[in-house]
This record gives structure tokens, sequence and C-alpha cells, in this order.
């Protein structure tokens, strides 16, 4: 007598990406910058913005 259990039928099943998929090249036409490049860029974009947005607080005075 054998006495396996019924095999379970699959409940869940996803093909999001938390789970690890295979890792693609860039394509030859697509635009590539090298990582410190890009924090450069946003760090002087960061200073550029701050001058536009900031009020010093000689003019804040009194109001």
């Amino acid at each position: 007598m054998d006495h396996t259990a019924p095999a379970k039928k699959e409940v869940f099943h996803s093909e999001t990406s938390i789970f690890a998929h295979e890792n693609s090249m860039p394509k030859a036409n697509q635009a590539k910058m090298p990582t410190w490049a890009l924090l450069g860029i946003l760090i002087v974009a960061f200073f550029i913005l701050k001058t536009f947005i900031y009020i010093s607080d000689k003019k804040r005075a009194g109001k």
C-alpha cells in the first residue's frame, strides 16, 4: 500500500519583479553614463535649483 499525500494544487503564481530574472545587456543605441557622472550632474542640479528656490532671511525680516 502506497500512502502518499495527494499533490497540492498551486494556489498562487506570480511573475513580479521580486523574483530573480535573467539580466539583459543595454541596447546599442541606449544612453549609457558612469555612476559618478550621474551623481555629479545631480549635485550640480541641486545647487542650481537651491539658488532659485532659497529665500534669504533678510527678505523675510519684519513680515
